[in-house]
């Protein structure tokens, strides 16, 4: 239970993620006067989900999983999951707003 209960964690942390690196994506690209404070503001949530994946596999004592997490050869699992939709960037991006 408690592995189900990680891996749950971690998937929604890395999809936080995806959400923050998708808006930092689009308001570089689409540049506005509002662009630079969503930007800050998207990269501190990337920030935060990325510390607490970190500190699952911590937590966890997930040597493994965290060392492979940290060099970007698995989200630290050892399978990957299967991301849902990420909605597109202009939804995203209005729902930053």
């Amino acid at each position: 239970m408690q592995k189900l209960v990680l891996d749950a964690l971690n998937f929604r942390y890395n999809k936080q993620k995806k959400e923050a690196e998708t808006v930092i994506n689009w308001y570089a690209s689409n540049w506005d006067e509002e662009s630079l404070d969503i930007i800050d503001e998207a990269l501190d949530n990337w920030i935060a989900a990325d510390d607490k994946v970190v500190a699952l596999y911590e937590i966890a004592g997930d040597v493994d999983g965290l060392t492979k997490y940290i060099f970007g050869e698995t989200n630290g699992t050892s399978k990957e999951p299967t991301f849902p939709e990420i909605m597109d960037e202009a939804e995203v991006a209005n729902q930053v707003r």
